[in-house]
């Protein structure tokens, strides 16, 4: 699927924010089991291809604006959800 993969959002400076787009792969699992009839869960797991422009500009954020990142970028990602079935 191809859409956003990274955001960058600084609370105190909203100028800084940003959205970095791309496409990611991934594998997934819908569970039905006999007793659910108005739906079933639905499980998968992300690999976003990230261009090498979204760490040159969180290296920037940190060596030019003095901006400190708490978290990093996540090489995966996990969706799961529960579909309902409308008839």
């Amino acid at each position: 699927m191809y859409g956003y993969n990274a955001a960058i959002k600084e609370t105190n400076a909203s100028q800084y924010n940003k959205l970095f787009y791309g496409p990611s792969f991934g594998i997934g699992m819908d569970y039905h089991s006999k007793r659910m009839k108005k739906g079933y869960w639905s499980f998968a797991l992300l690999v976003p291809i990230r261009s090498s422009a979204v760490v040159e500009y969180m290296d920037d954020l940190e060596n030019n604006h003095g901006i400190e990142f708490q978290n990093g970028l996540l090489p995966i990602a996990f969706s799961f959800g529960y579909r309902f079935i409308l008839r």
